[in-house]
């Protein structure tokens, strides 16, 4: 790989200023400037039907044992800076969140918690260490507003005081180096902590907020609904923020200007709309770029969160007999009787924000009988190594892949490089068979000219899925498909192989290669593999054809 190549396919698609302030972060060590003018706090919420922030899962208990990332360790309420060895970026980021302040099984009274937010405010005193980071900033801003908005009867003047000094050091260390969901984090937490206290600065602080809150709203929802960075945990993650916005919109009644209200709404609407067509029989999002169950609040819970924000969209279940194909975020959803499929027709998403993006164009997942059949891996850890390399790789997704080379270039934990550009897709329904067909140039740069086409043929008791190419190279092609863990491999003949989980059989039929069937590992969880298998089919006529049969 040509390194100066590499540089400039992932720096092309920077905005200037994310780079202006990458300079600006690794030159300046982190500062700010507390203001000297009197602050307050907001006088209590006036909303007398208050809606529930959404609750956490436990992960505290009384002895201070932290659940994270299928790790447990103690949080080291008495150590500078809260430092553990031994344990990932993103562990110490969760345990400095302060999720368990909203869990749904508290551990103790407001007087626990209390202590433990002191805490960290007497050992977390050094704001270029990573409990300061912005965006375990934002997170803990919000999370002890709303536990003190839940324990009205705390008035600690030392929490209050952190508090906006938080506030203050976000306000002068947004991530405009990141942008996307890490802004809209920071932007979300200004708003709690502004709206939380009161003074002339912050009042001031707050319109130019509030400019930038609709200047993201626009750039991170799509037309359709998808947030645009293509992540169906982010997606969950943003709406939650979204509709953390409404709520306190309706505590703190007329803090926030009615028609940016209106603008959360609606997108709250469409995102929850997009969510449900897109979420699997099981309940849980599927696994395109960067997405595993547990991290992001369950499709149904955001559901019902947002219908008692903003009303009825749907009754509570997932929609029936129905295909929908995102123009603007270029997913389809085929949910048909006992099937199940979501398909990737996209590029990259947010280019200049790539960092959670994958090497998966023109995969897709399947589910029949509510059990997840093909699947991508999702992810596991966050770590620059050998594994997240992987599981941003096309061969952790069920698509096709030239030599184990990937159709975009993935790299250094969150970066990418060169590109796939998709075709536009072509639809078809037929009185018995709905069929898409697309095609991709990730692997241009090998072959000029070369195309990977793929089409889905669905009908009622069956799924072929056609691998072609427009032109023969000297690579060899594999086409993978993953097999959700829940099911095995029960009959292997040189043509076709049988799974099957519980009273489910399906049958899989494959021409124009030659497989075989290798260990995999799925992602059930950050920090949690689940063993499974991976058909790879290595390509020996012209076309791989694939066809699924229940």
């Amino acid at each position: 790989m040509n390194v100066i190549l590499r540089y400039f396919h992932t720096l092309r698609y920077l905005k200037l200023k994310q780079i202006i302030f990458q300079i600006k972060k690794r030159l300046f060590r982190r500062t700010f400037h507390r203001i000297n003018a009197p602050v307050t706090k907001r006088s209590s919420p006036v909303s007398i039907n208050k809606v529930e922030w959404i609750k956490k899962s436990a992960s505290l208990t009384h002895d201070l044992d932290f659940s994270c990332l299928g790790e447990v360790r103690k949080i080291p309420a008495y150590c500078p800076n809260w430092h553990l060895d031994g344990v990932s970026m993103l562990w110490t980021y969760n345990m400095h969140y302060f999720d368990f302040l909203l869990s749904s099984q508290p551990i103790g009274d407001a007087n626990f918690y209390e202590k433990l937010i002191c805490q960290w405010i007497d050992n977390n005193c050094e704001i270029n260490k990573v409990g300061w980071d912005p965006y375990p900033t934002s997170l803990r801003i919000v999370n002890w507003i709303k536990w003190l908005t839940n324990n009205p009867a705390i008035k600690n003047p030392k929490i209050e005081s952190s508090l906006f000094d938080q506030v203050q050091f976000l306000h002068s260390n947004i991530e405009y180096h990141i942008l996307g969901n890490h802004l809209f984090s920071n932007i979300k937490a200004l708003i709690f902590g502004l709206i939380f206290f009161q003074s002339a600065i912050t009042d001031s602080w707050m319109k130019r907020i509030f400019v930038l809150l609709k200047r993201e709203l626009d750039e991170q929802i799509k037309i359709d609904g998808f947030h645009f960075e293509l992540s169906p945990m982010y997606h969950s993650i943003i709406l939650e923020d979204i509709l953390d916005l409404i709520n306190l919109s309706e505590r703190y009644n007329g803090t926030i200007p009615s028609e940016l209200v209106s603008r959360l709404k609606l997108n709250s609407v469409k995102m929850t709309k997009a969510l449900m067509f897109c979420t699997h029989p099981d309940g849980e999002i599927p696994y395109f770029n960067d997405a595993v169950i547990g991290v992001s609040t369950q499709p149904l819970t955001l559901l019902k969160y947002k219908k008692k924000l903003v009303g009825s969209l749907y009754d509570e279940k997932f929609p029936t007999n129905e295909i929908k194909y995102f123009e603007s975020a270029k997913f389809l959803a085929y949910r048909k009787g006992e099937c199940f499929a979501i398909l990737d027709l996209g590029e990259v998403g947010a280019k200049y924000i790539s960092g959670h993006a994958h090497a998966d164009t023109l995969s897709f997942e399947l589910s029949l009988f509510k059990e997840r059949v093909i699947v991508n891996t999702g992810i596991s850890t966050y770590e620059k190594n050998t594994r997240r390399h992987y599981e941003r790789s096309t061969s952790s997704h069920s698509t096709v892949n030239l030599n184990g080379i990937s159709s975009s270039d993935t790299w250094g934990g969150f970066r990418t490089g060169r590109r796939a550009y998709p075709l536009p897709p072509k639809i078809s329904k037929n009185t018995d068979s709905f069929s898409v067909f697309c095609g991709h140039d990730g692997y241009d740069f090998l072959k000029k000219n070369f195309v990977h086409y793929r089409e889905w043929k669905f009908n009622d008791k069956s799924l072929k899925i056609t691998d072609s190419f427009s032109a023969v190279v000297n690579y060899n092609i594999f086409a993978n498909y993953i097999i959700g863990p829940n099911f095995k491999i029960t009959h292997v003949a040189e043509e076709y192989c049988v799974i099957e989980f519980k009273d489910i059989q399906i049958k899989i039929e494959i021409t124009g290669g030659k497989f075989i069937l290798e260990n995999a590992d799925y992602s059930v969880g950050f920090g949690v593999l689940k063993p499974t298998k991976k058909l790879v089919i290595k390509l020996t006529g012209e076309k791989i054809e694939v066809l699924f049969k229940w």
